[in-house]
């Protein structure tokens, strides 16, 4: 599961930006990560220490921090309280973020602090807490577990760092009007007694607390010799502090100096490529003699080069940077960042075309896409080689991970009307990220060798090392560098396992692939067009006209195929019943209504999500008295997948659930609805007990359609089934399965008419011989489990002959007999897997073949864009393209007319294998 964190300093990578969310008015929680990491070299960099004559201007105390942001306390006592000031904080926090310190992992030297500190006070909890952002984190924990984090909100630390006092004790909590609400003491761990000394730092600014806990009052407090002990160990965590960030500085600059120093060597050899290159391209007589591939691969090659250079000069220039800030910071003439000096426009296309050409000869075994939404604009201001290098990182990442199915680069706008981003989005079909790596996520690599020897707290309160996280020794320096990269620009980034996104009557247990994402502020030059502009200028557009790239069959990359499918929607008169898949047909019924009953009638269907065992059992009874079918699910992520899997009557979702609460549950959905089910809007009713007026508005905010205080009685149901708006629901309903009936019978009596049993009954194709039935029309080879047959059907109905076999080996066999008209292979059939069968087929074909086997399509049952569809598509080697299951019948009849265009085309010119 992936948990929601509060907002870190380490958010933001420099002083503008978390100046920024200082004063944000949404003050929300940090986006869904799971790869929050300590910074990156922070040698000198904007976000080091400030010093006292720094340029503070933009926030000077005449700003009044919103009362409801993360980071400013509103139940304080004004008494013994400094005021809080938007200036102090961010120096604070730029101090605090300067010690290296946060979201790394447990240390010795603190684990021992701690530890004496609970045996010394006799408390059961004792914490070194670093007041962050939006939570206070802590670096060593005695006695709370595995937490980490507690939002500030609700930290008592955050009283004792603006305390004017040198010691924070509270008695007993649940008697003192600040704390007395606190969901820490009214909950676990049901905090009575406090008692916490500020860690002040030598720049004069308390950090955090070391500070002691005990479930039990204490009247009397502590006494004068207990509190000088409390005062020192702060001072030992300090010591601890500032000795720590001293070794740290060291090896981060040890290591900056080696990058940066090898990239300065590898320019000179680098210039000697990029000159030689230069030449080849500009010599035109060679140019001449060179087929549309080679050129291809000299054109892919210099880009590449040009990558490599870039990526050199940025990193002498980051280690140049870093010295001369550093200067600067000892001279006292630190300033905040205007801008990055990296931002420039750029165009989608372009940055699109060039991830083809670094992407098309990089070795894969499944399909490459790259799908724009056309309300992305068609240019955008950021770092345009920072954002190459995160896509081409994650892309490579996916692609060495993924042995079926296919890779999905999507980019696409959110948050539409308040703060846009461009967020690009990875999807892939592999194995997946197991839970306990998810905190391992955007970290560097460790080398397999070495053990990472880590700190557990025994159940008798003694620290002892242990090996951890040796799964993760592989993990690399992509996702490392994506978080270093996107980070340095004010962008977001994060991971998310794919079972969110499993189509409707997919078995999620069963399910893998993994989601990295990253966005970016969307900032859209002045002289370019809305982000809503439609027209012929948007990035589809302009991808579909500008890459058309695809290697000719004269060269020895001739079975890489790079596809633009732009056909427009609107220029091809489909059939509506078209639209619907010729395979699976039960799991497009199921997503219109799993509840039919044995008179064909759809029955009505209720999704109860409330983590009260007692509510969902009397829900449902209910329910079931009003004819209802009812589903239930314990919490907010197993109400989300139900509501991915079919569609509903009515939900009823709780407020409050562990794992994740119903306003996020129903947020996730919307978001997911308008991208894969927006032909339906879910009706969904939010319940609770204890919502104020202001959580019922945040509930219509995050998607809820209405609200029912509990306890919701049987009058209550049975007005709600009655209703205008479930009754239309039900009309949407039944008028969509009405729609799919019908469509249903005009297929199979089409089916009827059309069969051709004369090249039907008698063909063997499992055997060792595959005989060609009697038929001049043109002939398909299928392969496919022989649980599928409803393809080959398909095409019979369009006056194609079709064999099918069911492994990979037959189909090996049969593709070397003759040369097929098209050739249909799913990926994941017995023996032999489909991209294993055409990459020994094409090897085969180089040796011993004159014509080259064209239309050759891999099935996939994950995402395939439709050939109507203006998506950039790189095939694995020896696949012509792809057709994602359950296949429409529209796309069937594209690619088979395709097909049979370049049959035509090609009795009068044979196309010819490379050798």
């Amino acid at each position: 599961l992936v948990p929601k964190k509060n907002r870190s300093v380490n958010d933001f990578d420099d002083a503008n930006s978390l100046l920024t969310a200082m004063k944000d008015k949404e003050k929300k929680a940090s986006f869904i990560d799971i790869g929050r990491d300590f910074p990156r070299a922070l040698i000198g960099s904007s976000l080091g220490v400030p010093r006292d004559d720094d340029d503070m201007s933009e926030c000077s105390t005449i700003f009044e921090p919103d009362k409801e942001q993360d980071w400013v306390l509103t139940n304080y006592n004004t008494a013994i309280s400094e005021t809080q000031t938007l200036e102090e904080e961010l120096k604070r926090l730029q101090v605090l973020k300067s010690y290296l310190i946060l979201d790394s992992e447990r240390e010795a030297s603190f684990e021992r602090l701690t530890g004496l500190a609970a045996r010394m006070f006799h408390v059961p909890i004792a914490l070194v807490s670093l007041v962050d952002l939006g939570r206070q984190w802590f670096m060593s924990n005695r006695g709370l577990g595995d937490t980490r984090e507690t939002p500030r909100k609700f930290a008592f630390c955050a009283h004792t760092i603006i305390s004017k006092e040198d010691l924070l004790i509270v008695k007993d909590a649940s008697k003192d009007p600040r704390f007395k609400e606190n969901p820490l003491v009214t909950g676990p761990p049901h905090i009575r007694f406090y008692g916490g000394a500020p860690l002040l730092c030598p720049e004069g600014y308390k950090l955090g607390t070391l500070c002691i806990i005990d479930s039990k009052t204490r009247t009397e407090g502590l006494s004068l010799e207990e509190k000088q002990n409390l005062r020192e160990l702060a001072s030992l965590v300090v010591d601890a502090m500032v000795q720590r960030r001293r070794e740290k500085m060291r090896v981060l600059q040890d290591k900056s100096q080696i990058i940066a120093t090898t990239a300065h060597d590898l320019l000179t050899p680098l210039s000697g490529v990029q000159m030689s290159l230069s030449l080849l391209i500009e010599d035109e007589e060679l140019r001449e003699k060179l087929s549309n591939c080679q050129k291809d691969l000299v054109e892919t090659a210099a880009s590449c080069g040009e990558v490599m250079h870039s990526i050199c000069h940025q990193a002498i220039e980051i280690f140049r940077g870093d010295v001369d800030n550093q200067n600067r910071t000892r001279n006292g003439s630190t300033k905040i960042s205007e801008t990055n000096p990296g931002s420039k426009s750029i165009v989608v296309a372009e940055l699109v075309k060039n991830l083809n050409m670094v992407m098309e000869p990089y070795p894969k075994k499944v399909p490459l896409f790259i799908s724009v939404d056309p309300l992305v604009p068609r240019k955008f201001i950021s770092d345009d080689l920072k954002i190459f290098r995160s896509t081409v990182n994650y892309l490579t990442n996916a692609l060495q991970k993924t042995e079926s199915g296919n890779v999905h680069l999507k980019l696409y706008v959110g948050n539409k009307k308040t703060k846009p981003k461009l967020i690009f989005e990875c999807e892939d079909t592999g194995p997946g990220v197991p839970v306990e790596i998810y905190q391992y996520l955007f970290r560097p690599f460790r080398e397999t060798s070495l053990e990472e020897q880590c700190l557990r707290v025994t159940q008798d309160g003694l620290v002892e090392s242990s090996v951890c996280h040796t799964s993760m020794n592989n993990a690399g320096l992509g996702l490392y560098s994506v978080a270093n990269q996107i980070s340095s620009i004010g962008g977001e980034y994060g991971y998310r396992p794919r079972v969110s996104n499993c189509p409707p009557g997919t078995d999620t247990s069963k399910s893998s692939g993994a989601i990295f994402w990253f966005s970016i502020p969307l900032v859209v030059p002045k002289d370019n067009d809305p982000i809503i502009q439609r027209q012929s200028n948007s990035s589809n557009d302009a991808i579909s006209s500008t890459i058309k790239r695809s290697c000719t069959n004269e060269s020895d990359n001739a079975q890489r195929k790079v596809r633009i499918l732009s056909a427009k929607m609107s220029e091809v008169e489909v059939d509506p019943a078209e639209s619907y898949p010729i395979a699976n047909d039960v799991e497009h019924k199921q997503q219109i209504s799993k509840c039919i009953d044995g008179a064909g009638k759809r029955v009505r269907h209720a999704l109860i999500i409330d983590d009260s065992v007692v509510i969902r059992k009397s829900m449902s009874k209910a329910l079931f008295k009003l004819d209802f079918k009812v589903t239930q699910a314990v919490n907010g992520l197993e109400g989300l997948k139900q509501l991915q899997q079919q569609v509903f009557d009515v939900v009823l979702c709780d407020y409050l659930m562990p794992v994740m609460d119903g306003l996020d549950c129903v947020q996730q959905y919307r978001d997911w609805e308008e991208a894969h089910r927006p032909w339906f809007r879910q009706y969904i009713i939010g319940i609770s007990a204890h919502a104020s007026s202001s959580d019922v508005e945040k509930g219509k905010k995050a998607g809820m359609n209405d609200f029912k205080p509990k306890p919701i009685t049987m009058k209550h149901l049975k007005e709600l089934a009655a209703s205008q708006e479930l009754l239309e629901v039900g009309r949407t309903l039944d008028n969509v399965l009405t729609l799919y009936e019908r469509k249903t019978e005009n297929e199979n009596a089409e089916l009827v008419y059309r069969v051709y049993p004369s090249h039907r009954s008698h063909v063997e194709t499992h055997g060792r011989y595959a005989k060609r039935p009697a038929h001049d029309g043109p002939i398909c080879l299928i392969a496919e489990p022989p649980s599928n047959t409803v393809m080959k059907e398909a095409v019979e109905n369009l006056g194609w002959c079709a064999v099918q076999v069911y492994d990979g080996e037959d189909a090996l066999r049969l593709l070397k007999i003759r040369n097929w008209d098209a050739v249909f292979v799913e990926n994941e059939i017995a023996r032999l897997s489909g991209t294993g069968c055409l990459a020994r087929f094409r090897q085969w074909e180089k040796e011993n073949r004159v014509a080259r086997q064209n239309n050759v399509y891999l099935l996939s049952t994950d995402f395939v864009p439709s050939p109507a569809e203006s998506v950039l598509a790189v095939y694995p080697d020896g696949f012509d393209g792809a057709l994602g299951k359950p296949i429409l019948m529209k796309d069937l009849k594209s690619v088979l007319m395709n097909a049979e265009r370049s049959i035509k085309e090609s009795a009068s010119s044979k196309n010819i294998v490379a050798r």
